[in-house]
Order: structure tokens, then sequence, then C-alpha cells
């Protein structure tokens, strides 16, 4: 009479053993699961943010080098009108020297000879003579 009591709870016990079991090794394979697709989601994240990195760094170095180049032009194009002001200037004062001297020659022409003398036949003179000291000047002779 006792025995199928105890036999019932006994496997009422092992049924209750065997469904936690059971339960025990769906929680793990979930869990297991949940691990692997976790691990893959992180694998992908480290991937993108590398992706990320990369761009960044290529688009930082690409940046430097567009900056480089417009700076090196604009230093080119300083230089470049630097030496154009400096050639203007060099002509400016050589011009204007020039005249001086056409003007000082005139006003001693003028008290040499005593009489006024006309200007344009002196300046002609005085230009073809600057022209000549020049060419003399640049003839490669080094003097």
């Amino acid at each position: 009479k006792g025995f199928p009591a105890v036999k019932r709870a006994m496997d009422a016990r092992s049924e209750k053993i065997r469904a936690d079991l059971d339960a025990a090794d769906s929680a793990k394979a979930d869990a297991m699961r949940t691990k692997s697709e976790y691990e893959a989601q992180l694998a992908e994240a480290k991937t993108a943010a590398a992706a990320i990195i990369d761009e960044a760094r290529g688009q930082a170095d690409q940046l430097r080098q567009d900056l480089q180049a417009r700076a090196e032009a604009d230093i080119a194009e300083q230089r470049a009108r630097a030496a154009a002001d400096i050639d203007s200037s060099r002509r400016q004062a050589i011009d204007d020297l020039a005249s001086e001297v056409a003007a000082i020659a005139v006003g001693a022409a003028e008290r040499v000879v005593g009489a006024s003398l006309d200007a344009d036949v002196h300046r002609s003179l005085i230009d073809g003579y600057i022209d000549e000291v020049a060419g003399a000047g640049s003839n490669g002779d080094g003097s």
C-alpha cells in the first residue's frame, strides 16, 4: 500500500529533476547561442570600428596633403608676386634715375653752352648715351 505512493513520489521527483535538467540544458544552449551572437556582433563592431578609423585616417591624410599643397601654392604665388613687385620697382627706379640723369645732363649742357637747348634733342642724345652705356655694361665681360 505504501510503496505505490513512494514510487509515485519518486517518479514525480525523477520527472521534476529530468525537467529541470532539460530546462538547464535548454538555458545553457540559449546562453551559448546568445554568447555566439554577441561574439559575432562584437567582431562585426570591431571590424566596423577599424574601417571607420582607417577611413578617418585616410581623410585626415588627404586633408593634410590638400592643406600642404594649398600652402605650397600660396607660397609660390606670393614669391612670384614679390618677384614681380621687385622687378617692377627696379624698372621704375631705373626709369626714374634715367629721367633724373637726363634732367641733370640737360641742365649741365645748358650751363656749358650758355644757351637753352632743345629738350627733345637733348633727351634723344642722352637716351642714346644711356642705352650705349647700359649695353656696354651688360656685354658679359663682367664690367
